[in-house]
C-alpha cells in the first residue's frame, strides 16, 4: 500500500487534535497510509487573501514562506494548516488546496466542536473539522494519482470518492522514494538505540 506523509502545523492548541488525526487516518486507511505528523504553530495575525470571488484563504506566499519549509524539513508530500475559527478569515469558505505543488498546501478553518448541518440530510452531518480535512487531503490525494478530481461531483459521498482513487500510475520514483524514506526511519531508530 502506498504510504504519504501528511504534515500537519497545528495553529489551534485543541487538546483533540490528535484524536481528529487519528480518525482521519483510519478513514483513509483503505486506500493509502498516511504518516501523520503533527507540529505545533503560534502564528498571530496569519494573513489571507482573496482566492475567488469573495471566498479567501491564507495568503500564498506567507504560507510558503512561514509553514512549508518547516514541511519540507520533515520530508512531507502534503501539508494541512489548521487553524481555530477564532483566526479563521476565509469567508465563504471553510477549507482549501492552495498548491499544486509538493508539500500539497491545504487549509482547515473552524471550531473544535463544530459540526455540519445540513437539512437534506437529516441534520448533522459530523464533525467539521474531520469532514474540511478529508476533502481537502482527497484533492491533494487526486493530485497524486493524476486522475480527475471527483471531490466536487460527490461531496456528500467522500467514501465512494475515496475508494475510486487508484494509485496505479503513481511513478516508480515515487515507490523507491517511500521505500528509500522508511529504510532511513529504520537506519535513525536503530542509532538511536
Amino acid at each position: 500500500m502506498l504510504s504519504l506523509k501528511l504534515f500537519v502545523a497545528d495553529n489551534t492548541n485543541w487538546l483533540s487534535m490528535p484524536d481528529k488525526m487519528q480518525a482521519i487516518k483510519e478513514w483513509f486507511a483503505p486506500v493509502v497510509d498516511l504518516e501523520i505528523e503533527l507540529f505545533d504553530t503560534f502564528f498571530d495575525d496569519v494573513p489571507f487573501e482573496e482566492y475567488a470571488p469573495f471566498q479567501y484563504g491564507v495568503e500564498r506566499k506567507w504560507y510558503e514562506e512561514r509553514v512549508v519549509p518547516i514541511a519540507k524539513a520533515e520530508r512531507a508530500d502534503i501539508c494541512l494548516f489548521a487553524l481555530d475559527k477564532e483566526d479563521w478569515k476565509g469567508k465563504g469558505a471553510d477549507g482549501w488546496r492552495s498548491s499544486t505543488t509538493t508539500p500539497v498546501m491545504l487549509q482547515a478553518g473552524c471550531g473544535e466542536n463544530d459540526h455540519i448541518y445540513l437539512p437534506y440530510n437529516g441534520g448533522d452531518y459530523g464533525e467539521m473539522f474531520f469532514m474540511i480535512a478529508r476533502h481537502e487531503i482527497l484533492h491533494a490525494l487526486f493530485l497524486y494519482t493524476g486522475q480527475v478530481d471527483i471531490t466536487h461531483i460527490y461531496p456528500h459521498d467522500l467514501d465512494h470518492v475515496r475508494d475510486s482513487l487508484r494509485f496505479e500510475r503513481y511513478s516508480l520514483m515515487r515507490k523507491v522514494r517511500d521505500l528509500m524514506r522508511k529504510l532511513l526511519t529504520l537506519l535513525s531508530r536503530q542509532n538511536k538505540l
